[in-house]
């Protein structure tokens, strides 16, 4: 049966989302867009992840646990788990790494924890959206001690796709984004390569419709079936 899916939203946590962006208006705005499956992937953090499963347990919505890592270059890589305890253990691995200086003026929004009635409970007083100190073979061995999948985040994008570690290390597939041109994979030598199609949703508007390019046949709407087809492309 095919499923819909938007696994790339970004919640208040990350400093760079719209200040709407809770979890109760993410959960009610990809019911509206008639989306089946969805996963928050918050910049280095899944500390808000409690909330969101809670709140999931009110949709029919697959939820699944993510977070967008950026490694010691700059490039951005999705990481999904099958299972919260592993990825709140996780959580605890990217917290040791991420540099805890205050931030200054703020620039771009704070990063916010909010309870299940979206209230803010909590403001990280250090940057998120940062480069940390690993490179993608550390990374992937953080990541080997766990049930998880990872891409390469929106690798048509100029900046910050990781493009070019692509075969260095192994990998589930890559992420394009909405608006990669058809011919994309093709040109890059990427044909058959499995390719998600997300949003990277900083706001409410921008998550992803009822589309025929963000489309996952799957016997069943379980995590399990999920990571059956998307685990090594």
């Amino acid at each position: 049966m095919n499923y819909h899916y938007d696994l790339h939203v970004h919640s208040v946590l990350s400093p760079c989302a719209d200040v709407l962006m809770t979890p109760n208006n993410l959960f009610n705005m990809a019911t509206l867009k008639r989306l089946d499956i969805l996963s928050v992937t918050d910049h280095n953090s899944l500390k808000q992840l409690p909330v969101l499963e809670r709140i999931a347990q009110s949709y029919a919505l697959l939820f699944v646990p993510g977070v967008e890592v950026t490694i010691q270059d700059g490039s951005h890589i999705l990481c999904y788990f099958r299972h919260s305890d592993e990825a709140m253990a996780f959580d605890r691995e990217l917290e040791a790494l991420i540099d805890k200086t205050p931030e200054g003026p703020v620039r771009n929004g704070e990063p916010v924890l909010t309870d299940d009635e979206d209230q803010t409970v909590a403001v990280l007083p250090y940057k998120l959206h940062q480069n940390l100190p690993i490179g993608l073979p550390e990374l992937c061995g953080l990541l080997d001690r766990y049930d998880h999948l990872r891409f390469f985040a929106h690798v048509d994008r100029p900046a910050n796709s990781g493009i070019g570690l692509i075969g260095t290390m192994p990998m589930d597939g890559i992420e394009l984004s909405i608006h990669a041109h058809p011919g994309f994979l093709k040109e890059h030598g990427l044909a058959g390569v499995m390719a998600l199609r997300n949003s990277d949703a900083h706001d409410l508007a921008a998550i992803a419709e009822h589309r025929d390019d963000n489309v996952i046949d799957l016997p069943e709407l379980t995590i399990d079936a999920l990571f059956r087809r998307l685990r090594h492309g």
